[in-house]
């Protein structure tokens, strides 16, 4: 397959450039959700079929592609990405109360809180199982360490709930931990399939740690901006869930004195009944415009650690990924 480098690609050229890849990390997420348990099989049947992007599949095989590895292993990585990825969201959806994940009921509003909670459990462990099979120490301790750093990205998130005082030092502390983090390993870990790649470790994690702000960033202001059809999700959970996120965060810092006092009531309160109003200010200030040019300027930083990475139709891919990250509206 040729695609010119010059031009410019889209998502689904993209896939079409890494189907053999994705089709066999297709297949290792497919015979990992097997359960003697049919319950738990049903669940995470439920949840992968729901569909996603498999974006972080799509950027470990890219980053191992990229830097001329031959193995097999970033099949595997890529599938244990997503299942810990999975994982993540069941147990979010359960902590943020949400009924919807993807355009679909959420599995703990179809199944129940407890019965999604523990197939998170399984997925997990599922994926650990996995781990062993790549049979590299350097990979496992990578990954535990994330799964880790996801655990207390969440926590943190959770202590900042209705804090309307959160500033935005410490809301992108805690999308480093509770989202760069994964998208980090998914560019960086291909490095340590192969003793011969690891120099190219420092690059990848700088290329996936920011490409996962501006992920989150993105994904922050499109729950103000986008609509449910569209989305997926209603907009306006962050506001009922009492999340500061970017958006809300410079619009404290930007609107009057009688709306900074609504804003921070709605956050105290959960209350998406201002949802409407908010938005408003939100344009009114020009939130939407900085959120973006926050966005843009890790992108920015994303691309550029790719620098010193040979050109080839995978570093293209990377690249058109990063700008795709803040040019999407779900």
């Amino acid at each position: 397959m040729i695609i010119n480098l010059l031009g410019i690609m889209n998502l689904k050229s993209i896939r079409k450039l890494i189907d053999p890849d994705l089709q066999v990390v297709e297949g290792l997420i497919r015979e990992s959700l097997k359960s003697k348990v049919d319950l738990t099989q049903s669940i995470a049947e439920y949840v992968v079929a729901s569909g996603g992007k498999r974006v972080r599949a799509m950027l470990c095989v890219l980053s191992a592609k990229s830097i001329g590895y031959q193995g097999g292993g970033h099949h595997l990585l890529a599938a244990i990405i997503e299942l810990i990825h999975t994982a993540t969201l069941l147990h979010d959806d359960v902590v943020d109360a949400s009924d919807m994940r993807r355009g679909r009921p959420s599995a703990n509003a179809i199944y129940g809180n407890m019965a999604s909670v523990l197939c998170g459990d399984f997925l997990y462990s599922k994926a650990f199982e996995l781990m062993i099979e790549l049979q590299r120490l350097p990979v496992l301790a990578e990954l535990a360490h994330v799964s880790n750093t996801l655990a207390e990205g969440e926590m943190l998130q959770l202590k900042s709930c209705h804090n309307p005082d959160l500033t935005e030092n410490e809301y992108y502390q805690i999308i480093n931990q509770k989202t760069a983090a994964l998208f980090e390993a998914s560019c960086k870990i291909p490095c340590l399939l192969d003793d011969t790649l690891t120099p190219f470790q420092e690059t990848f994690q700088n290329y996936g740690k920011n490409l996962g702000f501006a992920f989150q960033i993105i994904d922050d202001a499109l729950d103000y901006m986008s609509e449910t059809k569209i989305m997926g999700k209603d907009p306006g959970d962050d506001l009922s869930e009492g999340k500061m996120t970017l958006p809300l965060i410079y619009l404290l810092q930007h609107a009057k004195k009688e709306d900074q006092t609504l804003v921070r009531k709605a956050i105290e309160e959960g209350d998406s009944t201002q949802l409407k109003k908010i938005q408003a200010l939100i344009r009114e200030t020009s939130a939407f415009d900085y959120t973006h040019k926050k966005a843009q300027e890790f992108v920015d930083a994303a691309k550029k650690s790719l620098s010193d990475i040979p050109d080839s139709v995978y570093k293209t891919a990377l690249l058109e990924l990063s700008d795709m990250t803040i040019n999407r509206n779900h």
